[in-house]
């Protein structure tokens, strides 16, 4: 069954100053003056060195996920760390575990390697996006200069009515779903059963009532229930590295762990938040640029508010209004940064693919070349 889901879940988841004057005049300004520094106008101007880039791999995936950009990156002599902490089938583990394993694989890199030591760039794709913002935040030491997020579930799943999300629906209830949580009835479903938010709100409510699947599933991780209270408090994950898990009273450790996240958020100097309307993994389509869907008081309000939900803009979400782990700070400081690209699958970030319910391939090259090979090239972000 192990190779079965392996293999079902790979199917789905890229001037001088110089003026003449006179004949008999010439002057030559040799030097400006920057507060305290001189500096030689005709100094040769220093070449920007690259900075190392560590990529984390999706689910299900392994290190070879990152070979395109390997390919790109050492060609031009940039130091490229494919991580490979829980590669495949470990990748469906809960993820505060893989987390704390990403920790350490970039720690042992960075420690035997002094190319690290001027800083480096968080490359992560689909889940790998969301365990790359993990360890930013739960990494005291971290030195991470500039954060790329490809098509990353970063306020989770939730098939809701748009149309983009039917594709990535169909492909959770049809192939992923039944085989990660053979106990649930994906089966029983009709068409009108989806389109009303029966499975849902059904499905939902087998998630907040079983706590225990947080602690073995990444899918389960990665789900955001619009139930914003009791999503809140089930949730290991999202909501913790969110900074909106709730803290019980005089839970001081709480406090601080959440201070600490959003303290190691703001040393980013950026980040960017990739996704498209293309997507046929991740439901909404938005949750990769931060967007989500509004919220409910229950699971029975799923049901009787299905057609009405709406996906709401970053600058609306509790995350951003309450600047909970840095987001708004970041984005006044000019470090934040969206973009919704058409036309790319959810594999498409890291290799040519044919998306689900597409007719022609999506290439990597050009995605590459047009969206993230600029951000590796500005000096401060990916190179110093």
């Amino acid at each position: 069954m192990a190779r079965r889901l392996l293999a079902l879940v790979v199917a789905l988841c890229s001037f001088s100053a110089v003026s003449a004057g006179p004949h008999h005049h010439r002057l030559r300004e040799l030097v400006r003056v920057q507060g305290h520094k001189a500096v030689d106008e005709h100094a040769p101007a220093l070449t920007p060195k690259p900075l190392p880039v560590f990529f984390f791999h999706g689910v299900t995936a392994n290190a070879s996920s990152g070979y395109n950009y390997q390919a790109n990156l050492t060609a031009e002599g940039r130091v490229f760390v494919a991580l490979n902490f829980c590669p495949s089938l470990c990748s469906v583990s809960a993820l505060p575990g893989q987390v704390q394993a990403a920790i350490t694989a970039v720690r042992t890199r960075v420690a035997s390697d002094a190319a690290f030591a001027k800083g480096y760039v968080f490359i992560g794709h689909s889940q790998g996006a969301a365990i790359a913002r993990a360890v930013i935040e739960e990494m005291d030491d971290h030195n991470v200069k500039m954060f790329i997020s490809l098509a990353g579930p970063q306020t989770g799943v939730f098939y809701g009515p748009q149309p983009s999300d039917i594709i990535p629906r169909m492909a959770f209830t049809m192939r992923i779903g039944p085989q990660m949580i053979p106990s649930f009835d994906f089966s029983k479903y009709s068409g009108a059963d989806y389109a009303a938010g029966k499975f849902q709100s059904d499905f939902n409510a087998l998630v907040l009532g079983n706590p225990l699947l947080q602690q073995q599933l990444s899918v389960v991780n990665l789900g955001r229930s619009p139930v914003k209270k009791a999503w809140r408090a089930v949730n290991t994950f999202l909501p913790v590295i969110n900074n909106v898990n709730p803290c019980g009273k005089g839970d001081k450790q709480c406090m601080a762990d959440k201070t600490r996240r959003r303290r190691n958020f703001l040393k980013l100097k950026s980040a960017h938040f990739f996704g498209s309307p293309a997507d046929d993994v991740v439901a909404p389509w938005q949750s990769s640029i931060l967007g989500q869907f509004n919220d409910v008081v229950t699971s029975e309000d799923i049901l009787l508010n299905f057609p009405l939900f709406r996906v709401i803009d970053m600058k609306l979400t509790d995350e951003y209004e309450y600047d909970t782990y840095g987001l708004r700070s970041l984005d006044v400081r000019g470090g934040l940064f969206l973009y919704a690209v058409p036309n790319v699958g959810h594999s498409c970030w890291v290799a040519d693919s044919k998306p689900l319910g597409a007719t022609e391939i999506c290439r990597f090259q050009p995605v590459y070349e047009n969206y993230i090979y600029p951000l590796l090239h500005k000096q401060g972000w990916g190179e110093y």
